[in-house]
């Protein structure tokens, strides 16, 4: 990222960050957040990092013992990014991120990846897992009776819709989207990891082909 577009970066994070706070919606406490919760195997080969709790409470039991689990709800805490590098550094930068599609979770994944400040911050290896053209083609698949794309799609809200914009006019969203999910948000809808990992919306093998998904990902690091 270029130094003009860092500071337009902050800026945008910034009005955000207010927008969240005077909405009383989910905020960017990044500076406050104080846990990440960990579910350790003794020899992971891969990461499955999220900000989603229903992704940690529904891939238990349903992931190989070779997965690192990392769950920070809610908000990334930047004292945690050399932590995540190490993460990442031990693991060969085997490391998916997974968000929601929706303005506040592609905010969570851009601080993830570029930092808050218009200074160049720490990079940590990873792949984008979130919710993508990938993601909606399995989900389509894994519906079950009575259930559909159109039927789990959330219309965004005002402050989101100028959010997305802005994020819009800063980033490449369709390369690191799809063509699909970015007409979703462009439509003014969002869609949400609490209805694709729910068990009464999705089927069974449906978390089969979201976890080979993952790792497919994690196996794109490197040539692994």
């Amino acid at each position: 990222m270029h130094d003009q577009d860092r500071r337009a970066w902050a800026r945008v994070v910034c009005e955000y960050e207010r927008w969240t706070k005077r909405s009383g919606r989910e905020q960017l406490s990044y500076f406050r957040q104080v846990s990440m919760t960990t579910l350790q195997p003794r020899s992971p080969k891969w990461a499955l990092l999220t900000v989603k709790e229903i992704v940690l409470r529904e891939l238990l039991g349903r992931i190989g013992p070779d997965t690192l689990l990392l769950a920070m709800p809610t908000a990334l805490p930047y004292w945690n990014r050399e932590a995540l590098r190490t993460i990442s550094h031990s693991l060969s930068g085997r490391l998916v991120f997974v968000t929601d599609l929706r303005p506040h979770g592609l905010f969570l994944y851009l601080i993830f990846r570029y930092g808050v400040s218009a200074r160049p911050t720490v990079s940590i290896e990873h792949q984008f897992g979130g919710i993508d053209d990938a993601i909606i083609a399995i989900s389509r698949a894994g519906f079950r009776t009575g259930w559909s794309l159109e039927r789990v799609c959330v219309p965004m809200t005002r402050g989101e819709t100028r959010a997305f914009k802005q994020l819009d006019d800063l980033f490449d969203l369709p390369a690191m989207l799809g063509s699909a999910a970015h007409a979703l948000l462009r439509g003014g809808l969002s869609l949400h990891l609490d209805a694709l990992m729910n068990p009464a919306i999705v089927s069974e093998t449906h978390y089969g082909r979201l976890v080979s998904h993952w790792r497919r990902l994690a196996r794109r690091v490197r040539g692994t």
